[in-house]
């Protein structure tokens, strides 16, 4: 009996040569960690790969999805292009309606008189004001992030801050301004 055991074991041997030496021991290392003998190791880790997936298509399968993730990357890649394109023209058309709005709003203070209707205060130039004890014409400038050489906007600021002088609620002092109320 034990001699057709022996032939049995020996009939379903296989020998395994693993491509170096670190390997083999890094094999029997996780081995020994899991408490398994490396023969029984060995057999676990290929039934689960079984387990996983066919692996006669595995590779097929593999450069299969890979094709259709080359495909699918470059869709978006594409799709990305041209919403940065899109994005870009919106920003350029959003800056263009901007400064239209600032022009047509510096134009009503710096035209004085000669369009009718009611002038709309910049609201932030107003809240700057309000927040501050004082400040000076940089101050402005700067928090309101207006170009220097921007000289419309200039005028319509400076128009602005006169006729809230005129109306008594900005008060000139020295070195700026200070909100009265």
């Amino acid at each position: 009996m034990a001699l057709s055991k022996t032939i049995t074991s020996r009939q379903r041997s296989i020998t395994l040569y693993p491509p170096t030496q670190e390997m083999k021991d890094r094999w029997f290392k996780i081995a020994n960690q899991e408490g398994l003998s490396v023969s029984n190791f060995i057999v676990e880790v290929v039934e689960d790969y079984i387990r996983e997936g066919d692996v006669t298509n595995s590779k097929n399968t593999l450069l299969k999805n890979i094709g259709e993730f080359k495909e699918q990357n470059e869709k978006l890649r594409h799709e990305n292009i041209e919403l940065q394109k899109r994005v870009e023209m919106l920003n350029t058309l959003t800056d263009r309606y901007e400064k239209q709005l600032q022009d047509y709003s510096n134009k009503t203070f710096i035209e004085n008189g000669k369009i009718a209707g009611a002038r709309k205060y910049q609201k932030s130039l107003i809240e700057l004001f309000k927040q501050r004890s004082s400040i000076s014409e940089d101050e402005i400038m700067d928090l309101l992030h207006i170009d220097p050489h921007d000289t419309e906007t200039l005028k319509a600021i400076s128009k602005q801050i006169e006729n809230l002088e005129d109306y008594d609620v900005v008060q000139k002092i020295r070195g700026g301004w200070r909100w009265k109320k």
